[in-house]
C-alpha cells in the first residue's frame, strides 16, 4: 500500500512538472472529507468563499502556499514528493507558489466514493464545470472539471491541456473504499 501511494504521489509531482460543482457552507476541508476525527491538529475554516486572489475555498486547488498552510497548518514532512501535512492525511504539490496538487489520505478508514466526492468540492473552485468520469488505471476513477478562475491563476502543465482542466482521481480498495483523492490540474493521471 505504501508503495502505491508513492507511486500516485510521484505520478501527481511528475503530472504538475510535465504537463456543475456546487457551493459549500461554512466547513473545513478536513471536516468536509471526513477525516477530521484523525488524530493531529484540527485546521478549521472560518469561510469557503475564495479569496479575490484564490481560485478555491480555503486550502483548495490552485490556492497560494499560504492559503494552504493557514488551513493545514506548518508541514510535518513528505508523502512521496509531496509536501505532506498532518502526517500525510494530506499533501501537496506547489508550482510557482500554487497548489498544483492536493492529496487526500483516509488512511485506515476508506470512505463510500459518493462521500469522498461530496468531501472534494470543498477543494475545487465553485465554477468548476464537471465534464465527465473516466477510468484512470486499475482500481482508480477521475472526475474532470474545468474551471475558469483556476485557468487564470495556474497555467495548464502541458501543451494540448486546456486553460483551467484539473482531474479529481479516487483511488479504491478492494472494497470500493476510498483510500486516497488526487486533485490534479492538467490532464487524467494513468497507471
Amino acid at each position: 500500500m505504501l508503495r502505491r501511494a508513492t507511486i500516485f504521489a510521484a505520478l501527481a509531482l511528475l503530472l504538475a512538472a510535465i504537463a456543475g460543482s456546487a457551493r459549500v457552507g461554512r466547513v473545513s476541508p478536513t471536516d468536509a472529507l471526513s477525516i477530521s476525527s484523525m488524530a493531529g491538529p484540527r485546521p478549521s475554516a472560518t469561510s469557503t468563499a475564495a479569496g479575490a486572489d484564490e481560485p478555491s475555498p480555503p486550502g483548495g486547488l490552485g490556492n497560494t502556499r499560504d492559503d494552504l498552510e493557514q488551513i493545514y497548518g506548518v508541514p510535518t514532512g513528505l508523502q512521496g514528493t509531496m509536501i505532506a501535512y498532518h502526517d500525510g492525511r494530506f499533501a501537496a504539490t506547489y508550482v510557482n507558489g500554487r497548489a498544483t496538487a492536493i492529496l487526500v489520505s483516509y488512511g485506515s478508514a476508506p470512505s463510500k466514493l459518493s462521500t469522498a466526492r461530496a468531501g472534494t468540492k470543498a477543494l475545487i473552485p465553485s465554477d468548476s464545470v464537471f465534464v465527465g468520469t473516466l477510468s484512470a488505471g486499475p482500481s482508480r476513477i477521475a472526475d474532470v472539471y474545468r474551471s475558469k478562475r483556476l485557468g487564470e491563476k495556474v497555467p495548464p502543465p502541458a501543451s494540448g491541456v486546456p486553460r483551467g482542466q484539473f482531474a479529481v482521481v479516487y483511488e479504491m480498495d478492494r472494497t470500493a473504499g476510498v483510500e486516497h483523492v488526487l486533485l490534479t490540474v492538467g490532464a487524467v493521471p494513468s497507471g
